[in-house]
């Protein structure tokens, strides 16, 4: 009786035994989940942040690049009609020509009384 009572106070000591190893093992995988979740927000929250920033410059370069667009734009058309003034001028110029040469009269122009 005391063999099989000595065999059972080991069988149970050999059971509390592994209960706590098995409860050990399930905090320890517990708090390394917690840990890792925990990496895993802080990651996700800067990710966040990251995708926050670039659509704010997104927006940003947007706007810029409509401006460029526009000032571009207004360039070329300004541009465009300095080139326009510039041949018209020149065609204005080419069209005069001097038929007679102007000389003063040799003596004085009389006036009519009336």
């Amino acid at each position: 009786m005391k063999e099989i009572q000595s065999q059972i106070d080991e069988i149970e000591g050999s059971l509390r035994d592994e209960r706590q190893r098995a409860t050990g093992r399930i905090v320890n995988d517990y708090s390394a989940a917690v840990r890792r979740e925990n990496l895993v927000q802080q990651a996700l929250g800067e990710q966040q942040k990251q995708v926050s920033l670039i659509a704010e410059k997104s927006v940003q370069y947007n706007i810029l690049k409509r401006e460029v667009d526009t000032n571009k734009q207004l360039y070329e058309g300004l541009l465009q009609r300095l080139k326009e003034a510039g041949v018209s001028a020149g065609l204005k110029a080419s069209n005069i020509r001097i038929v007679d040469s102007a000389e003063p009269p040799a003596k004085p122009l009389s006036r009519r009384r009336s």
